[in-house]
């Protein structure tokens, strides 16, 4: 099946609604999730902006094409910005009942990190 390139932009584009959607669920909502290890949220932070990262490259292929690298950096400062700005969002909104935390954004930043690199070394192959 060929994903068209605008298809893809409108998948990354869902993905980072699911973001937000579950940014600003309210912690009473949250508070089900059964914790298996510790550290678990920032794991899940890493894992979900990792894989927004790589669904950026993913959607942005004919371009990470010519510059994969300099894409990289891009691509990696496009999802940590948006996590910051999840995080000041949950900071800000009193009703959610959620805080913004420099570890969640670190986590976040580790995550795009993990996604780009992943993202343009298998591109490159």
């Amino acid at each position: 099946m060929n994903i068209t390139s605008k298809q893809r932009r409108v998948i990354c584009g869902i993905y980072a609604l699911l973001i937000l959607g579950l940014s600003v669920m309210p912690e009473s909502a949250l508070e089900i999730t059964p914790q298996f290890f510790p550290h678990q949220d920032k794991v899940m932070h890493a894992l979900m902006y990792g894989g927004w990262a790589a669904l950026l490259g993913w959607a942005l292929q004919e371009r990470v094409r010519r510059y994969p690298w300099a894409w990289m950096l891009g691509i990696v400062a496009v999802a940590t910005a948006y996590g910051v700005l999840m995080e000041i969002v949950q900071g800000a909104w009193a009703w959610i009942q959620r805080t913004c935390s420099w570890g969640d954004m670190l986590a976040n930043l580790a995550g795009a990190i993990m996604g780009a690199v992943l993202m343009v070394t298998f591109r490159s192959r």
